[in-house]
């Protein structure tokens, strides 16, 4: 199993247009995919998913931040080629 890992900083640099297309050429390859974006705009996994995910607060907060009754699967959404955001 392999990792790729890329973090930057400054805004508006196209961080999120380019994680997303890394993303859907990497599963369109076959690649097992999972896009996790931080920021609470919601930019990266947008294209991917085609809708606005939750935010990790926004999980927390429906669990009153109990974070043991949260599984994977109540945050991860498929998107793209299989791709997991």
């Amino acid at each position: 199993m392999s990792l790729v890992l890329a973090v930057y900083g400054k805004g508006g640099i196209g961080k999120s247009t380019t994680s997303a297309n890394i993303s859907a050429a990497l599963a369109l390859k076959g690649a097992k995919v999972l896009q996790i974006g931080c920021d609470p705009k919601h930019d990266s996994t947008f294209p991917i998913t085609g809708k606005l995910q939750k935010t990790v607060i926004e999980a927390l907060e429906e669990v009153d931040f109990h974070h043991e009754e949260l599984s994977p699967e109540d945050i991860i959404e498929k998107g793209f080629a299989g791709i997991d955001g």
